[in-house]
């Protein structure tokens, strides 16, 4: 059968003791309004129901329909329904018609993706306990969110181990069909891909007896390097265009409190606050970055009164998502500044011009004052611009065309093109 092991349901039930001690001590004697059980059971349940929906989204007017993400598999039993069950956490399948031909295919899917859903909450929730010294962790057991993006992370790595959306040019268009299953954003995404790897990485606690006997599949502590490698491939593909897109309007706020659905409604948040932006990742803090930096000393002191000698230890009030704006916009320099380094060595541009580290620090000005050009735009006709803008601004010889520079580019990113190419 597939269940939480008994370790899971001890991290899953004292995250719930914690809440009404909680309550207690506050004089509540309400009924608990928020436990796993209310949380976790419909997110499976809703995504279990939507793996194989066929919906109808409209687009600019049109009317296109959005294949499930496993409706290939599930054609041959449209009857199949899956159903974890509230108290135990247990999936059952159920069939109404064709039950005996019922295909075996029907029925692995959604158990594998729900064993490895549990699988890496459990190793999440050990390494948190281990982290934290509690095996009580409410905040992150009841955050539905938090389960949607992990459903979808399992989802992705369980399409790819199994050739479902096979080719490198669908894998933009499995990820958002994914999402949209889930009903995750790629902001969200984006947040639990990290401890989503981590929660497998060999040593951690999930590999135990307990697990393989609930689960019945063996070790799976240590994540394959390929499934490793697709993920980071998936979060480039979010760091490229999905990220800067606008969200879906289907996307629901979770209880009372809004959702943080977009990066940009993180950007415009913090650019609000005086001397939030730019993160401390993005201020001019380069050589050739003197200009920018007097002036942002200068715009500084202006605003907030402050001494214009910056510290970067300086402790502040930050907005809630600045730390991970933070961790996005590093790991889109990181991401840009190798594309940048290969696009000029390609390119040929000789040695003696110093293109690649201007570049560089345009890009680095764009991001600090014109972010809102990336908006439902890819990362990368920035990235071709800017080196096309630098190059005629450097007066670059022989002259660099911006045919030969998508020339270049189209040969380099062929496979991850695909017939865009």
């Amino acid at each position: 059968s597939v269940k939480p092991s008994t370790r899971l349901m001890l991290y899953l039930d004292s995250g719930d003791e914690e809440l009404r001690k909680l309550q207690r001590k506050r004089h509540c004697s309400a009924p608990l309004k928020v436990e796993w059980r209310e949380v976790i059971i419909p997110v499976l349940n809703r995504a279990l129901s939507r793996l194989y929906l066929k919906e109808e989204e409209k687009c600019d007017g049109q009317v296109e329909e959005n294949s499930g993400v496993f409706s290939a598999v599930g054609s041959a039993n449209p009857s199949a329904t899956h159903s974890v069950s509230r108290e135990s956490g247990e999936l059952t399948s159920y069939y109404t018609r064709h039950q005996q031909t019922a295909t075996a295919d029907v029925d692995v899917m959604p158990r594998a993706l729900v064993v490895l859903y549990y699988q890496v909450l459990e190793s999440i929730l050990y390494n948190e306990t281990a982290r934290l010294k509690s095996a009580s962790h409410p905040r992150l057991v009841t955050s539905a969110v938090f389960h949607k993006a992990l459903l979808s992370c399992s989802c992705v790595c369980l399409m790819k181990a199994t050739g479902i959306g096979t080719g490198a040019s669908g894998n933009t268009a499995d990820l958002s069909a994914v999402l949209r299953a889930m009903e995750c954003t790629p902001y969200e995404f984006m947040k639990v891909s990290e401890s989503f790897v981590k929660g497998l990485q060999l040593g951690s606690g999930s590999s135990s007896t307990a697990n393989s006997h609930h689960y019945k599949i063996g070790r799976v502590a240590a994540f394959p390097v390929a499934l490793r490698r697709h993920l980071r491939g998936m979060e480039e593909n979010i760091l490229d265009s999905l990220l800067w897109s606008n969200p879906s309007s289907k996307r629901m706020d979770e209880g009372n409190s809004p959702r943080i659905i977009c990066i940009k409604q993180v950007i415009r948040d913090v650019m609000s606050k005086k001397g939030e932006w730019p993160p401390e990742v993005l201020r001019p803090n380069l050589q050739d970055e003197a200009e920018d930096e007097k002036d942002y000393l200068a715009s500084t002191s202006a605003t907030t009164g402050a001494p214009t000698k910056r510290s970067s230890s300086a402790k502040a009030h930050h907005h809630p998502e600045y730390a991970f704006l933070t961790y996005i916009l590093r790991k889109i320099l990181a991401m840009v500044s190798h594309r940048i380094s290969t696009l000029c060595q390609y390119l040929s541009i000789p040695s003696q011009y110093p293109v690649s580290r201007q570049i560089w620090i345009a890009f680095r000005y764009l991001l600090r004052h014109n972010i809102e050009l990336l908006y439902d735009r890819h990362i990368d006709q920035l990235l071709l611009c800017t080196i096309y803008g630098v190059s005629k601004i450097m007066k670059l010889l022989p002259e660099l065309s911006f045919s030969k520079i998508i020339e270049v580019y189209t040969t380099l990113n062929k496979e991850r093109l695909g017939n865009k190419a």
